[in-house]
C-alpha cells in the first residue's frame, strides 16, 4: 500500500498528544511525526511545536504553507505546515498529524485520501482535565466551550473514536486498528 497521512483531530485534552505518541513509539506502524506550529509562548515541557511571532505565522498563512491551521480568539494561532508531509510521503512513510480543533477538513483539500480520526471525551471528564491542566478558570472555561462546540465537527471525519475515563487502552487501540487496517 501507498504512504498514508493519518490525521488526529479533536478538543484540548482529549487525548491527542498521548495517543500520537503512544502511536508514533509502535515501530510495527512506521508512522513519522508532522511538527505543529504556533504563535503561543511555549509552555513547559512542550516539545511539540515550533514557536513563531504572530507576525511569522500570518505570513506562512499568505503563503499557502499550512495543510490546516487555525487563529483563535485572542490572536493565538495552531497549524501544520505543508512541506513537512510531502517530504515523509514522498518517502513512502506513513505520516501522523495532530491538528487543531475542527481543521481535519482543511487536510482533505491537499489529501483527499488522508485518514481522518476525531477524538471525543464527555465534557465533564474534559472539565475535570483542562481544571488538572490549566489554573486559570477563564482559559477552562474558554477550552471547554470550545470542546462543545467541536462536537459538530464529528460527522465530517472518518472515524470517531471516544476516550472514556479509565479507557484510554480501549481508545488507543481502536486507533492503532484503524491505522493499521490501512497498511
Amino acid at each position: 500500500m501507498s504512504a498514508k497521512l493519518f490525521v488526529l483531530d479533536g478538543p484540548a485534552c482529549v487525548g491527542k498528544t498521548s495517543f500520537a505518541r503512544r502511536l508514533l513509539a509502535d515501530e510495527s506502524l512506521k508512522l513519522r511525526f508532522c511538527p505543529r506550529i504556533t504563535s503561543r509562548p511555549p509552555e513547559k515541557d512542550d516539545t511539540e511545536y515550533s514557536y513563531v511571532s504572530p507576525d511569522a505565522f500570518e505570513t506562512l498563512v499568505r503563503n499557502g504553507d499550512f495543510a490546516s491551521y487555525r487563529v483563535y480568539l485572542g490572536g493565538v494561532s495552531y497549524g501544520v505546515p505543508k512541506k513537512p508531509i510531502n517530504e515523509i510521503l514522498s518517502r513512502d512513510e506513513h505520516a501522523l498529524a495532530i491538528v487543531d480543533l475542527g481543521t481535519g477538513e482543511q487536510i482533505k483539500e491537499s489529501w483527499p485520501d488522508a485518514v481522518t480520526i476525531f477524538l471525543i471525551s464527555p465534557a465533564e471528564e474534559i472539565e475535570q482535565r483542562l481544571n488538572s491542566k490549566f489554573n486559570n478558570p477563564t482559559k477552562v472555561a474558554e477550552k471547554l466551550q470550545n470542546a462543545i462546540n467541536s462536537y459538530s465537527f464529528a460527522p465530517y471525519y472518518d472515524y470517531v473514536v471516544p476516550n472514556r475515563q479509565g479507557r484510554a487502552d480501549l481508545a488507543y487501540t481502536r486507533i492503532r486498528d484503524i491505522i493499521s487496517s490501512y497498511q
